[in-house]
């Protein structure tokens, strides 16, 4: 246990706090909880019952430099990639304040000696199981989290605590829409997202946090890929309209970025499959040209999405195959020698023209078929002037 503990970010320094100050001071909750499974541990839990938590926290952040963020009744000091959060305690004593957590894999407490304090069994037995009857009312985005856990740890929810979120998942809808995107975040890190995602499905929780939506097989396995909530999001853009795909980045709080990124993942995709089809490969080069840093996920929903409508597995080997093989002969550099500068000089105004000119022309210039910057020159007079 002890060498678990060296695992702990600043042991020795937190430790040398705690006992040359008399402070009366544990580790709890998740930290604890990771320490006994020996995972990574960047943040670190604290609740001090001998002196207030604000001055426990100056002492631990005069031993490890750090920067001061306060909240309602916490304070967090971040050092680089390590967060140490300082709780005010939630009862009297240690045993009352354990009682007040979440789920029974997180009451748990641990002083720097390495003693637990607390019942294990759960925690040992891979279960998740909520502490008390107000758990998700008190903060039900609790509900979230325990599915998170879930595609974490590979955990199961206990059979009461799985029928109380589905009968309490409604009240998913009071928690803030950025709390909601960080957890899910963090879920689609997990190595158990597929399986988590089943099970908030059904619950219903899936249904609640996405207004409405249902999973569908395009969905699962595109969650079983490992690949992070973007790239989820992006197989549930595949079937949404603009509005909707606006509706529910608004209501999952994407960020604008993550939202353009899976937004091109999908058009990607779909723009893929109906070339494959039918079109020659300068298309495909076109494409992979517009969309190169899509394509890497792009194909691999394309190869998800061929899976499920039953598409035959050589047919799809070798349409990765006819896509990956343009590569070398997309040249990424040509189209750059195009510019503003160089349509001035060919007679083109500036305005709204030139863009259009370039949206156009530059994709050819990529895909072989205008191979020099003086055939791009001679097709832009031909076309434009």
């Amino acid at each position: 246990m002890y060498n678990n503990l060296l695992k702990i970010p600043f042991f020795y320094e937190l430790k040398k706090v705690m006992l040359e100050g008399g402070y009366d001071a544990y580790f709890v909750g998740g930290c604890v909880r990771d320490i006994l499974l020996d995972r990574e541990i960047q943040d670190i839990d604290f609740v001090c019952f001998s002196h207030d938590y604000k001055e426990f926290a100056t002492a631990v952040k005069e031993a490890v430099p750090s920067v001061w963020v306060e909240f309602k009744d916490n304070i967090r000091l971040v050092r680089g990639n390590t967060e140490i959060d300082i709780s005010k305690p939630r009862g009297e004593t240690l045993e009352e304040d354990l009682q007040m957590r979440d789920f029974t894999i997180n009451n748990l407490a641990m002083d720097t000696g390495g003693n637990i304090f607390g019942d294990r069994t759960d925690l040992d037995s891979k279960v998740i199981r909520h502490i008390s009857e107000s758990t998700f009312r008190d903060d039900p985005l609790r509900i979230l989290r325990s599915f998170r856990f879930m595609a974490q740890l590979g955990f199961t929810a206990s059979d009461a605590t799985f029928e109380k979120m589905r009968q309490e998942k409604e009240l998913l809808s009071q928690s803030a829409s950025e709390r909601i995107f960080n957890e899910l975040d963090k879920l689609f890190k997990g190595d158990y997202a597929c399986d988590s995602l089943r099970q908030m499905e059904e619950t219903g929780v899936f249904s609640i946090i996405t207004g409405g939506m249902s999973l569908d097989a395009y969905d699962e396995m595109a969650a079983c890929a490992g690949r992070g909530l973007v790239f989820f999001a992006s197989s549930l853009f595949c079937r949404l309209s603009v509005e909707e795909k606006n509706k529910l980045a608004g209501k999952l709080n994407f960020p604008n970025s993550m939202k353009k990124k899976a937004e091109r993942i999908s058009v990607f995709t779909k723009e893929l499959a109906e070339l494959l089809k039918n079109s020659d490969d300068t298309a495909i080069r076109k494409l992979i040209y517009k969309y190169p840093d899509e394509l890497d996920d792009g194909i691999r929903l394309y190869i998800i999405r061929s899976g499920c409508d039953g598409v035959d597995q050589c047919r799809v080997e070798d349409d990765e195959f006819r896509v990956m093989s343009q590569l070398p002969y997309i040249n990424f550099n040509l189209p750059e020698r195009l510019n503003g500068a160089v349509l001035q000089e060919l007679g083109v105004a500036p305005g709204p023209m030139m863009g259009e000119i370039l949206k156009e022309v530059k994709p050819l210039m990529a895909s072989g078929e205008l191979n020099t910057l003086d055939k791009a020159a001679e097709y832009i007079k031909e076309k434009y002037l």
